[in-house]
């Protein structure tokens, strides 16, 4: 792939739009993740309100929730974020071929609304590489 032709192959997907987010459970929109081999996840946070905690991870479908439910992709989480450990930048991947068709992020906030803005680059199967993985988990 040419280095000019690099942003033409990712799909850039705003999943939580960077803001303050109340307490409670937010889901975000599918995200269609056919013909693509891996998913970068990307969160920033901002300040995390006093008491409380961001915890955020990614569901799966087969049909988009519709006669396949949502389920937890295993080991999806991001570092839950605290007072503590606020003010910060997190990266997750996720290989394509090992999950469902649909994913969507799951974020549960407690205590006080917090800021925070996640995004994910999804990237295709790129078929020109002349240089195979030793290994992809």
């Amino acid at each position: 792939m040419a280095l000019d032709d690099f942003h033409t192959s990712l799909a850039l997907v705003q999943v939580f739009k960077d803001d303050e987010w109340t307490t409670g459970t937010h889901y975000s929109a599918n995200i269609d993740t056919q013909g693509y081999y891996q998913a970068l996840a990307m969160m920033t946070t901002g300040t995390v309100g006093v008491d409380g905690s961001v915890d955020i991870h990614f569901d799966e479908s087969e049909d988009g929730g519709v006669g396949d439910p949502w389920t937890e992709v295993p080991d999806s989480h991001f570092d839950v974020i605290t007072p503590a450990n606020d003010d910060s930048a997190h990266l997750g991947r996720m290989l394509l071929n090992k999950r469902k068709r649909y994913l969507r992020a799951h974020a549960v906030l407690t205590g006080h609304d917090s800021f925070l803005g996640v995004v994910v680059i999804l990237q295709p199967y790129d078929t020109t590489q002349s240089t195979a993985f030793d290994f992809a988990v």
